[in-house]
C-alpha cells in the first residue's frame, strides 16, 4: 500500500500498550482486548513545546485571572484566527468563553427556543447536538444528508421539509462530524439563505476547522457570510485540534454581541466560567503547537489514506475520505450484522462509535449498520485494527 511505503515516523512508535493508560476514557471504556477507535481524542502525544509551556504556567499564580476583558490576549488570538476564516470584523465583546462547546450547544437551543420549538440539523450528526434539544423539550427535526455515490451532500429537498413555522433554530456541524464534509462556499450561502427565509438563528459548531486536508474546500466561517451576521453564532474550542480535550474550554463567538446578550440573560451563571489554566491552555495552543499540527495533520493525512485504501478492498464497505476530522464514517450496512454492528466488532476486537447514536432515538434505524473510527492514532494501532475488521467482515 502506498501508506505503507512512507518513511517511518516518530508517531509509529507508538502501540496499543504503550498508549493504553487508566485515565484514558478512551482505553478504559471497553474490553481491554478491543482496540478503542471510537471518542474523538487523538492517541498522538501532546506537543512537546505546549507540554512544557504549560508545566511553567503551572509555577505562575493560579488563582482568578482577568480573562473576562475583552482586550485578553485570548481573545485578540481568536479575533485573529477569525479573521483568517473571514471574519474581518469581530470584537472582543463578541467573544463569551465558556468550559466546553457542549455547553455552548445547549445555551444556543434554551435561549433561542421554548419548549415545543423546533431546531432543524443536517443527520448524521454529533450525538450532543439531538441530546442538547430533546433534553431540554424541543422538537428535533432532521434534515438527513444524500449519498449521491460520490460523496455526501445536503438534500435540499429534505432540509426545506424539516422546517415547520415552529422551527426556530439551525444546527450546523462545519467541518461535519461525522462525515467530514467541509461545506463549500456555495452550501453556506445557500444554508444563509435558507436561514434567512425562514427566520433562523444559526449555531455553526466549527471545532474542528483546523483539521482540514489537501485537496478539501478552503475553510470558511459560517460567519464570515454578511447576510448571516445577524443571526449566527459560532462555536469553537482547542481539544480537537491540539489533543487537549481534557482542559475543558470553548468559545462562543458572534458578529453581533447582542445575540450573545441574548445567551447571557437567558442561561446567566448555567454558561460557566473558564479556568485561568484552561484559558492559558488555549492561548499557549494558539502560539506554541502550530509546528506540532502541521506534522498532525500529515500524519493523520497519511492514516486518512491507509483507511482509504483498506475500504477500497472491503466489498461490504461504503466509505468517503473526510475532507476534514480525523473521523472516518463507514456504512457497513450491506453485512449480516449491520443491526448490531456496534455489539458485533467489539466481540472481534474494535470499539468504534454506533451510526445509530447519530441521530434521536427514534430514528436509530436510518443509521443502523454505520460507526464512526477514530483514525488518530498510530500507524501500527490503525493497521491492527482494520485487520481486525477484515475479518470480523469476512465472517
Amino acid at each position: 500500500m502506498a501508506s505503507d511505503s512512507q518513511s517511518p515516523h516518530r508517531f509509529d512508535a507508538l502501540h496499543a500498550e504503550n498508549i493504553r493508560h487508566p485515565l484514558s476514557l478512551k482505553w478504559t471504556a471497553y474490553p481491554a482486548e478491543a482496540l478503542p477507535l471510537w471518542v474523538a481524542d487523538m492517541d498522538l502525544p501532546v506537543s512537546e513545546e505546549l507540554r512544557l509551556a504549560l508545566e511553567e504556567r503551572l509555577r505562575a499564580p493560579l488563582g482568578y485571572s482577568p480573562t473576562g476583558s475583552p482586550d485578553s490576549r485570548l481573545r485578540q488570538l481568536l479575533i485573529r484566527r477569525l479573521a483568517e476564516q473571514g471574519v474581518p470584523d469581530l470584537s472582543g465583546e463578541g467573544i463569551r468563553l465558556m468550559p466546553s462547546v457542549v455547553q455552548g450547544l445547549y445555551a444556543a437551543v434554551a435561549t433561542f427556543t421554548a419548549p415545543g420549538e423546533g431546531v432543524v440539523a443536517l443527520t448524521p450528526t454529533y450525538p450532543p447536538f439531538h441530546m442538547a434539544v430533546q433534553n431540554q423539550g424541543r422538537v428535533w427535526h432532521s434534515a438527513p444528508l444524500l449519498d449521491d455515490g460520490q460523496s455526501w451532500q445536503i438534500d435540499w429537498e429534505a432540509l426545506e421539509l424539516a422546517l415547520t413555522p415552529d422551527t426556530r433554530l439551525l444546527l450546523l456541524c462545519h467541518p461535519h462530524n461525522p462525515t467530514g464534509r467541509v461545506w463549500t462556499a456555495e452550501e453556506l450561502t445557500r444554508l444563509a439563505e435558507v436561514a434567512q427565509r425562514h427566520d433562523l438563528i444559526v449555531c455553526s459548531d466549527e471545532l474542528h476547522a483546523d483539521l482540514r486536508y489537501p485537496g478539501s474546500p478552503e475553510f470558511r466561517s459560517f460567519a464570515s457570510l454578511p447576510a448571516a451576521a445577524d443571526r449566527t453564532l459560532v462555536l469553537t474550542g482547542p481539544g480537537k485540534s491540539y489533543n487537549i480535550a481534557g482542559i475543558g474550554s470553548g468559545a462562543m463567538m458572534s458578529r453581533t454581541p447582542e445575540l450573545l446578550a441574548r445567551v447571557q440573560s437567558a442561561v446567566g451563571g448555567l454558561l460557566g466560567q473558564v479556568s485561568a489554566f484552561n484559558v492559558s491552555a488555549w492561548e499557549l495552543a494558539l502560539t506554541h503547537a502550530q509546528p506540532w499540527l502541521a506534522e498532525v495533520l500529515a500524519y493523520l493525512h497519511g492514516n486518512r489514506e491507509l483507511v482509504s485504501e483498506w475500504a477500497a478492498r472491503e466489498p461490504l464497505v461504503r466509505f468517503y475520505p473526510p475532507e476534514a476530522t480525523y473521523l472516518a464514517w463507514l456504512d457497513l450496512r450491506a453485512h449480516p450484522q449491520a443491526q448490531r454492528m456496534q455489539g458485533y466488532l467489539i466481540k472481534q476486537g474494535v470499539a468504534l462509535n454506533d451510526g445509530a447514536t447519530f441521530t434521536i432515538p427514534q430514528e436509530a434505524e436510518l443509521y443502523q449498520g454505520f460507526v464512526r473510527l477514530n483514525f488518530a492514532t498510530s500507524r501500527p494501532v490503525l493497521r491492527e485494527a482494520l485487520e481486525r475488521l477484515s475479518r470480523a467482515l469476512a465472517q
